[in-house]
């Protein structure tokens, strides 16, 4: 999922929590489609977990399996999801409950101490933008084997990680690049360099 600040949509003098579906790495479609293209997108999508998961130590067996466990797990988040095309109505996506009242939603997601964790504020209100994904992905996290969650967890941290890292998981990271963007030649330091330092800064 993600979560963050967002201007309410409804009172643009407000800043407050905003919630939203998250957790996979391709489009909704890629998990759930039938044709060669999704078939083939999917088997690529394994191999480059595979190879990451090598990266940070794990032996080939244990990556492909640790693979195959992410993408299972990641198909069934992705029948949890909305479709985008459902999410453009603004009136849709606006939901706004108080924390205690989202708990309520999410008894096995303990939103107070995410929160506190994260090194936020305490907040009063937030925008559940999709109410039926959080409710079924709570109804999920019991469901799944905790250790698929870790392997699920262990290989975000690093896919989220991996152009900050050294040269080996940069070129896996810009193979992945090349097979998802058709992109052929990587940007030279500098502009990359810049890129990362407007991506953390900002205006």
């Amino acid at each position: 999922f993600g979560l963050g600040p967002q201007t309410d949509p409804k009172n643009s003098t407000m800043v407050i929590l905003s919630a939203n579906q998250g957790g996979l790495i391709l489009n909704r479609e890629d998990y759930l489609d039938s044709t060669d293209r999704a078939n083939r997108r999917r088997q690529q999508y394994v191999d480059h977990v595979a190879r990451s998961l090598q990266l940070i130590g794990e032996s080939e067996a244990q990556a492909k399996a640790d693979a195959d466990t992410v993408l299972a797990l990641e198909t069934r988040i992705a029948k949890i999801s909305i479709p985008q095309a459902d999410l453009r109505d603004p009136n849709a996506t606006y939901h706004k409950m108080t924390l205690a009242e989202f708990g309520a939603l999410t008894p096995h997601i303990d939103w107070k101490r995410y929160l506190q964790q994260q090194g936020a504020a305490s907040t009063a209100d937030v925008n559940v933008r999709t109410p039926t994904f959080f409710a079924a992905l709570d109804s999920l996290i019991p469901a799944v084997p905790v250790d698929n969650w870790k392997t699920y967890l262990r290989w975000h941290a690093t896919s989220g990680a991996m152009s900050s890292l050294s040269t080996p998981f940069r070129k896996e990271a810009f193979r992945w690049q090349q097979v998802t963007t058709g992109v052929q030649q990587q940007e030279p330091r500098l502009k990359q360099c810049a890129a990362a330092t407007n991506g953390a800064l900002g205006e």
